[in-house]
């Protein structure tokens, strides 16, 4: 579970966010939607940089997210941010190895994790293939299967669906779906996607006038 209480977010003494409060437990997704700039990118910042918050508090699976460590909290969540600066390079099997490298797991779980994150996402074909020869969706796809191979309770995923087409977006949103249910993460998507706003449309959350309110695909009129 990944919960904010009370949270009030700013940059020095510019106020960006107040009075944010939001639940996800496990098997759950919630949507945030929001103009740019509007914080959404903020409060997944907030996670790892508490100089932001200048009151209230980050839980992460129940404990205080400032008494965690940062080791600890890579155990927990895992991280997709809208802009990943990757070496050109290295190969897709690079990503994928070296982020499960950092975690808690024997040969085997690594081993179990990689194939299936593989397999799940559909990335066999460009595991040797370098960050320069692939297709800016070719390497979001990438960065999407490495964040759920980590197989963390919580992911969040900050504008996941920059740079892929229509039939990825749709098979991606899919896929992932059935991963939060069937292993009951708890999934946080900011996104201004109209298409994955309304597949992920139980949990709508709207950023507005500096405050987050919970919303609908009505409301929106995004349709």
């Amino acid at each position: 579970m990944l919960e904010f209480r009370n949270v009030h977010l700013s940059y020095g003494k510019k106020p960006l966010l107040v009075d944010l409060n939001l639940s996800v437990g496990p098997g759950e997704t919630a949507t945030i939607v929001g103009e740019n700039g509007a914080g959404k990118t903020s409060i997944l910042r907030s996670i790892f940089d508490d100089k932001i918050i200048s009151s209230g508090s980050v839980f992460i699976e129940n404990s205080n997210n400032n008494e965690i460590t940062p080791i600890i909290r890579s155990q927990k969540i895992s991280v997709l941010f809208a802009k990943n600066p990757i070496a050109k390079e290295i190969t897709t099997r690079d990503i994928l190895k070296f982020s499960l490298s950092q975690r808690c797991m024997g040969p085997q779980e690594i081993k179990k994790s990689f194939d299936e994150a593989t397999r799940v996402f559909r990335i066999e074909k460009m595991l040797d293939l370098r960050v320069h020869e692939l297709s800016e969706g070719m390497l979001q796809r990438a960065m999407i299967a490495r964040t759920f191979c980590l197989d963390t309770p919580i992911i969040y995923l900050d504008e996941p669906t920059t740079y892929l087409d229509i039939k990825s977006q749709v098979e991606i949103a899919d896929i992932i779906s059935e991963i939060v249910i069937k292993k009951s993460k708890s999934l946080i998507i900011n996104t201004h996607n109209s298409l994955w706003v309304k597949r992920f449309s139980k949990n709508i959350y709207q950023i507005k006038d500096k405050r987050i309110i919970k919303s609908n695909i009505e409301e929106l009129n995004l349709f």
